[in-house]
């Protein structure tokens, strides 16, 4: 049996034309990204990473700009990316997914006969059975199988010229924490077994394993599975643009004539969307489809679109716990980037009702981790911390934290009325006692 994958090594010697990359502002993420992973040797451990991140911070896209410049031969290696967004929700999905996965990342364009094309070359012949298996009995392969299939495979693909350094990508890789949630009998022992299988795998020297999630604590909930036990963890913070790159980010995308005038709302716009990348995208389609008569008229639709948004999600809490989030939502108000340690809120709030609020999806939770922290302060900082979700969220925690101040200096100042009122009437009384008494 042969492999077809694509060759890029045409492309990086100059032979084929590189396609034009996307803009993109995620060059140190790439770097960064790029020394985690190992090259795979015999003995040596390759990289077990957590890449954690927010929805709408730009982790899937991070991915495949990474795959996207090592098939340019910008990076070393090659990766399998699985797709974990379409309710991958038991062992036997995860088992299909991932062989749809393999060879769509691969690129296989045939299981026999060899095709001759310009631009492909072929890998060595790979005895692996379980991957026939899969190709003919794909449903009724077993999870076992597939993890097996996949560890000769990688074990196999890191001694083939050009694959030194396999990488598994797992997208959304927290649903793996939702397979004993849906009326699902096997969920804990097939969790046990995906682990297991990518501990095994990084640990042996086959495969990087990069564990992707938008889930706040799904750190804390991989910790406490058996296959993970004693293994060293290494974690990444993917955090929204910043100021610098974001602005860069929009208006490398603009149409010229209305660059001026989005520059004049620029402070506007960051201060409600931030670094978020998915919105500034929608914003740019937006703006450049309104045009300079209509822009700011845009923006301010945009913007308090975006404010009802937050005020309706705070106003909107988990049930069991609405006490508890008016006061984290007073306290991430009045800290002025919206950022609290857990333990101040932990002592305030308690555990649980903390947690329930950030698996809401209300605030994000973040540690301190191996790179990425820094964007969100001094690693002096106490971690991990809690946030608001987004940009419009603090801003109206903070309006109603003002609100608050206000009403209760109102308060305050009514009672010294009353206070004072009653005193004079008191002294008046007095008085017309005493006038009474002469």
């Amino acid at each position: 049996m042969a492999l077809a994958h694509r060759s890029w090594s045409k492309v990086a010697a100059g032979k084929l034309k590189r396609p034009p990359l996307e803009l993109y502002h995620r060059k140190e993420e790439l770097k960064r990204l790029d020394s985690a992973l190992r090259p795979c040797r015999d003995g040596e451990p390759a990289a077990l990473l957590l890449l954690l991140g927010p929805k709408e911070s730009g982790k899937t896209t991070l991915v495949q700009e990474y795959r996207k410049r090592q098939e340019l031969g910008e990076f070393e290696g090659m990766s399998l990316y699985v797709d974990m967004h379409r309710k991958v929700n038991s062992g036997e999905r995860f088992a299909r997914t991932m062989w749809e996965s393999l060879g769509s990342s691969l690129k296989l364009t045939s299981w026999g006969a060899t095709v001759e094309q310009r631009e492909f070359s072929w890998h060595p012949v790979l005895e692996i059975p379980s991957l026939e298996r899969w190709k003919a009995k794909g449903d009724e392969c077993s999870l076992g199988q597939v993890m097996q299939g996949l560890e000769v495979f990688c074990e196999k693909w890191k001694n083939l010229k050009g694959g030194g350094r396999p990488t598994i990508f797992v997208d959304e890789a927290n649903s793996l924490a939702q397979w004993n949630e849906c009326h699902y009998t096997r969920g804990d022992n097939d969790v046990v077994e995906v682990l297991r299988g990518f501990v095994r795998m990084s640990l042996e020297g086959w495969a990087n394993v990069v564990l992707v999630s938008s889930d706040d604590l799904f750190k804390r909930w991989l910790a406490r599975q058996e296959p993970m036990s004693g293994r060293h963890l290494e974690v990444a913070n993917l955090t929204p643009l910043s100021a610098k790159d974001a602005r860069e980010f929009l208006f490398g995308m603009l149409d010229e004539k209305i660059k001026g005038e989005t520059k004049r709302m620029w402070s506007d716009i960051y201060a409600h969307y931030g670094g978020e990348t998915l919105k500034l995208l929608k914003l740019q389609r937006a703006l450049n489809s309104a045009g300079p008569k209509g822009i700011r008229e845009t923006w301010n639709r945009l913007k308090e679109s975006e404010l009802a948004d937050a005020r309706e999600a705070i106003a909107n809490p988990p049930t069991n716990w609405v006490a508890a989030w008016k006061t984290v939502v007073k306290e991430l108000g009045k800290a002025r980037d919206g950022i609290v340690s857990y333990s101040d809120l932990v002592g305030k709030v308690g555990v649980t009702s903390l947690d329930a609020i950030i698996s809401s999806g209300l605030v994000h939770y973040r540690s301190c981790g191996q790179w990425g922290h820094a964007d969100l302060g001094s690693s002096d900082r106490e971690w991990p911390i809690v946030m608001p979700k987004n940009k419009a969220m603090h801003l109206v925690m903070k309006e109603m934290d003002a609100n608050e101040e206000e009403e209760e200096a109102s308060d305050d100042s009514s009672i010294d009325g009353s206070s004072s009122s009653s005193s004079d009437s008191f002294s008046c009384s007095s008085d017309a006692s005493d006038c009474d008494s002469s």
